[in-house]
């Protein structure tokens, strides 16, 4: 399974369990990208083969641009392990973030 395909498996509990809907995404080039969107926020998720931490998620006001983001990396940061375990550690840290109130949607 790709990397994209494997993005969006992963971070499908956001459209099944609170309703976002893909809004941008990129399946090939340099990185990966899919940017989740709901009437209040859009979660881009990103994974980028050319460095070190190479997933970061970005949260920010569906009204808003991307760069006022804030961005999380260091919370789920994996050094090892394949790019589906490092995939999936990014989602379980989302899944509860959201499920915990740290995050809200």
């Amino acid at each position: 399974m790709g990397r994209y395909a494997t993005l969006k498996k992963e971070f499908e509990f956001l459209a099944e369990t609170y309703g976002f809907k893909i809004y941008l995404k990129q399946k090939h080039g340099a990185y990966y990208y899919i940017t989740w969107t709901n009437s209040n926020k859009n979660i881009m998720v990103i994974y980028d083969e050319q460095v070190d931490a190479p997933l970061s998620i970005r949260i920010y006001d569906a009204d808003s641009f991307s760069f006022d983001a804030v961005e999380y990396k260091n919370e789920f940061a994996q050094y090892i392990g394949t790019p589906r375990e490092k995939i999936r550690c990014a989602a379980e840290w989302l899944k509860n973030a959201i499920a915990n109130g740290t995050i809200r949607v």
